[in-house]
């Protein structure tokens, strides 16, 4: 038994539940780098069957260029797959940005400690993708509150991108588990532990 003190305050998170939609997008966020898994993102859209498509925030056009010539992401954006926003720098965009999305990728695969939006993903009730790494592992329960690839299994990734793209009712289901799982970690209950 253990307890996992996350550095995050929901109270940061000022959005209500009307607030929450499926734009049809999934959502991925945070540093373009090698460590958080970026450098598979065009394996794993070349490996898709669905219709899904992608929104990447970034801070700048500047990380947006660099992140998508490193990471080999023009032919996504090209044919309408992905697309770039640039510039959320007020919190309300960031979380309507989040709020919005159909679903949250985090595909590192190092042993990480549970990023931002990690839990702000989870709190605001999407699914969240990620590999079976560090407190990953020890916190999410594949299709139930998570979806979870081994690392490397780039053909389970894509595939779980397709079936929460076109089963509706896993998708909320997910969602409504993260939500659950991520309120367990800051109400009444989980401060007199």
């Amino acid at each position: 038994l253990a307890t996992i003190g996350f550095q995050f305050d929901p109270a940061t998170i000022q959005v209500n539940d009307k607030s929450v939609k499926d734009k049809g997008y999934f959502a991925l966020t945070g540093t373009a780098s090698t460590e958080k898994g970026w450098h598979l993102l065009s394996e794993i859209f070349s490996k898709l069957q669905s219709d899904a498509t992608f929104k990447i925030s970034f801070l700048t056009h500047s990380l947006a260029k660099t992140a998508i010539q490193t990471f080999d992401l023009q032919r996504f954006i090209d044919s309408g797959r992905l697309e770039i926003v640039i510039g959320l720098y007020r919190r309300e965009e960031y979380l309507d940005f989040l709020a919005s999305s159909r679903g949250v990728l985090i595909p590192s695969y190092y042993s990480t400690t549970g990023e931002f939006v990690l839990q702000e993903a989870l709190y605001l009730g999407k699914p969240v993708h990620v590999f079976s790494v560090g407190v990953h592992a020890d916190l999410f329960v594949d299709q139930e509150n998570a979806l979870m690839s081994m690392v490397g299994d780039i053909d389970d990734y894509a595939g779980k991108i397709d079936i929460i793209e076109s089963d509706n009712r896993l998708r909320e289901r997910i969602g409504a588990n993260a939500k659950e799982f991520a309120r367990s970690f800051y109400g009444n209950s989980a401060q007199s532990l």
